[in-house]
């Protein structure tokens, strides 16, 4: 074929499919506009649709890789989700700890993006700005002579634990742990935390941390029914969305009534990144530009109510079940991660390690998710709850194996 014959032949198609690769060294996506209406697969509310077709116009940041299939989410096996996310986060980390041995809130507070919260107890404290953090930082800083102090004079802090647990290419969760000791040489105690740090805007920073501090006399005391919380509200959950109940999904309690809670938890999270998968934009949830903050600070939770509606999760079921199934042919069930765990614990408060595998009816794994959450405890009612949310990883997306069913 000549040249105006190629042209001809791959216009739109051809050309949209050239166009949608690297220009200038970003990633662009580009809809069919010119051709046929897109064709997103399954039986799905006009909203939704009208949605991946907004979705199917954006552009993404981030290179796409090699190997991404049609439907398939960005997941952990592509360089692009750990190479830079990871050493960013890491390094931010390590001076972060830097800054808690010099006793330097203005240091920590330079690692920070604003508003930042982060829970010492079992409600988060919010700081609006870099000022307002050094003014008033948390009691794990505040020196004092009181032997139920956390600092005293002459402390010292060693690292013991500096471990990542859930990361995606903006948003990475960080376990760190130190004990801090006495300047004569005594335990005082151990510091443990999880650090949600994100790329907001193109700058990285910590947005969300929660610590529990557990006396010297207290180390190694169990808290086995917050493990036991984990583990249940985790496989209740799995079990709504598997047996299509409304009531189990509805019913889920977050916080305690009349305290705030915190989150990062999304997005991009697990529902944007499946719109963004099927609309051939997997990246898209990626993006950073112009986002300056992933913190979203609730209202305290009003008091349960026997009689409210259980129907709020029924529009989900229209979409979800056909998105769920990715490129696997089609989704059947969910478990809850098995290596679903509580990290730390303390009387009142757990961190969590959780997640959740889907299946699909013939018991093919369709994809794998891992999160880090807080439970906190509701003496009052004598439950486990949730409450601040960090962000999560679509750790695997079968729909990018090389056989599929």
């Amino acid at each position: 074929l000549d040249r105006r014959g190629f042209i001809r032949i791959a216009t739109p198609a051809g050309v949209l499919g050239f166009m949608g690769s690297k220009i200038g060294g970003q990633q662009v996506a580009l809809s069919q506009e010119a051709g046929a209406e897109q064709d997103f697969g399954g039986n799905m509310p006009e909203e939704i649709i009208a949605d991946l077709r907004r979705r199917s116009r954006s552009s993404e940041e981030l290179p796409k890789p090699e190997g991404l299939k049609k439907w398939a989410q960005l997941d952990a096996r592509f360089p692009v989700y750990f190479e830079e996310a990871i050493p960013q986060a890491m390094t931010l980390m390590t001076r972060y700890f830097a800054a808690i041995v010099r006793r330097d809130p203005a240091a920590m507070a330079r690692l920070m993006h604003f508003p930042y919260a982060t829970y010492e107890g079992i409600e988060p404290l919010v700081y609006e700005n870099a000022r307002s953090f050094t003014d008033s930082p948390p009691l794990l800083l505040v020196l004092g002579d009181e032997e139920s102090s956390k600092l005293r004079p002459g402390s010292y802090d060693i690292l013991d634990v500096l471990q990542v647990h859930t990361y995606n290419p903006i948003n990475v969760e960080v376990e760190l742990c130190f004990t801090r000791y006495s300047r004569d040489g005594h335990k005082i105690g151990i510091c443990e935390g999880i650090y949600g740090v994100t790329n907001n805007d193109g700058k990285w920073g910590l947005q969300l941390s929660s610590t529990i501090f557990t006396p010297a006399e207290y180390i190694g005391v169990r808290y086995d029914e917050a493990a036991q919380a984990h583990l249940k509200g985790g496989r209740d959950w799995m079990l709504g969305w598997t047996n299509r109940d409304n009531i189990i999904l509805s019913n889920r309690e977050r916080g305690i009534p009349g305290l705030r809670s915190a989150s990062i938890s999304g997005p991009p999270g697990a529902d944007s990144w499946l719109r963004g998968a099927r609309a051939g934009v997997p990246i898209e949830p990626y993006n950073t530009r112009g986002r300056t903050s992933r913190l979203n600070v609730s209202e305290p939770a009003p008091d349960p109510d026997p009689d409210r509606e259980v129907s709020a999760y029924r529009p989900t079921f229209d979409y979800f079940y056909e998105l769920a199934a990715g490129g696997m042919g089609e989704y059947g069930y969910t478990f809850n991660l098995p290596e679903a765990r509580v990290l730390h614990a303390t009387v009142d408060k757990a961190h969590t390690l959780g997640g959740y595998i889907r299946m699909t009816p013939d018991s093919h794994p369709i994809s794998e998710t891992r999160s880090l959450g807080i439970l906190i405890y509701d003496g009052r009612r004598g439950k486990w709850v949730r409450s601040g949310g960090f962000g999560q990883m679509m750790r695997r997306d079968c729909t990018n194996d090389d056989e599929r069913p």
